[in-house]
């Protein structure tokens, strides 16, 4: 049997359009003075260790790039398909 799985949108800021993302969103000054903060390990999310931007609860979140921050990150998706089918 077929199941229906449920189509999720994924926006992607490519790299480049990252600081005009940062400040539309007024995060940018933040940003480059170390206060966004990873949601995973509390560490400064800066250009160079910035893994990935998520919306949750409508506020953008970071991630930054330690394995276990990304491990996270895969075992939270998973769980949102688990919960989406």
């Amino acid at each position: 049997m077929k199941r229906d799985k449920k189509k999720q949108v994924i926006e992607v800021i490519f790299e480049n359009y990252l600081k005009q993302f940062l400040q539309k969103t007024g995060l940018l000054d933040d940003f480059v003075n170390g206060k966004i903060k990873c949601i995973f390990c509390n560490n400064s999310v800066n250009f160079s260790n910035l893994s990935l931007i998520f919306i949750k609860e409508g506020n953008p979140v970071f991630v930054c790039d330690a394995q276990g921050c990304l491990e996270k990150v895969r075992d939270l998706l998973k769980k949102e398909v688990r919960n989406n089918d």
